[in-house]
């Protein structure tokens, strides 16, 4: 077992194995994950997400009076991501990605719909869990906190099981 130092504010010295300068290690992370200022930027990789919001897509202008269902909240939308298609239709996923106007101003289903955090809460995700989507309502802030935990544990323990 190797005895670590600890960390020091500023720049690494010259003196400093050349290997650590410019990546982030394990302590250096732990420390980040539990300094208050970083934990809450520090959500998860939001990489794959990227690529997503990169894609997305906009209806027809021709087709643009009527829309199409949102995947994630059932109301009619003019966005889409052009990486995801539904599973069944296998159409794109249409998804509100924050309109400036009208009823659904501000919703954010695409980023919502593509948060591993929120699987199970779309009202798509009704067709998984087995519940009517005319019972469906929008997850309050509570509701997606304590759902992410539970996601969580079962991220921790499906990880545990494919070692």
């Amino acid at each position: 077992m190797t005895k670590t130092t600890p960390l020091k504010k500023g720049r690494p010295s010259k003196d400093d194995e050349e290997e650590q300068v410019g990546v982030v290690t394990p302590e250096i992370y732990a420390k980040a994950r539990k300094d208050r200022s970083l934990k809450k930027r520090l959500c998860g990789s939001l990489t794959k997400y990227t690529d997503h919001e990169a894609s997305i897509c906009y209806l027809d202008p021709k087709q643009k009076k009527k829309g199409r269902k949102c995947y994630w909240c059932g109301e009619p939308t003019w966005t889409y991501c052009g990486l995801c298609k539904d599973p069944v239709s296998k159409e794109p996923l249409f998804l509100h990605n924050n309109p400036r106007t009208g009823n659904c101003k501000g919703k954010l289903c695409f980023t919502m719909a593509h948060n591993e955090d929120c699987f199970g809460l779309g009202r798509q995700d009704c067709d998984y869990i087995a519940t009517k989507k005319s019972a469906w309502v929008t997850p309050t802030k509570k509701k997606i906190k304590e759902h992410a935990a539970h996601i969580d544990e079962l991220r921790t323990e499906h990880d545990t099981i494919n070692l």
